[in-house]
């Protein structure tokens, strides 16, 4: 039952922001979620910055407007925490130009 939720709440938020992709870059794809962290970055922003760690051996961060304290952000993690505790791949997108220096989409792909 539970995993149904989950499962809604990503295609819910998928769905979403499906407008978006098709400007934003790739930056990661097929990979899994090894690690999670809330944490200081740069010093600034009441330490809310969320880092992840992917299956490539990458270590990503969502932009600073989707900190732990930004309700965008806590969406957002709640989608890592989804992946990662169900061992499920997902593509990483940057929004926000094509450095892919932080990122701004997470989406779940199927197992």
């Amino acid at each position: 039952m539970m995993r149904r939720h989950v499962f809604g709440l990503a295609i819910f938020l998928a769905a979403t922001v499906a407008g978006q992709t098709a400007w934003a870059t790739l930056c990661k794809e097929n990979v899994y979620i090894t690690q999670l962290g809330v944490g200081t970055r740069d010093g600034t922003d009441s330490n809310s910055d969320i880092a992840f760690d992917l299956s490539d051996g990458s270590r990503m961060y969502l932009d600073t407007s989707y900190n732990a304290n930004d309700a965008v952000g806590r969406v957002l993690y709640s989608q890592l925490v989804t992946a990662y505790t169900l061992k499920v791949p997902v593509n990483i997108y940057d929004n926000h130009g094509s450095r892919c220096d932080d990122v701004s989409e997470v989406w779940l792909m199927r197992f």
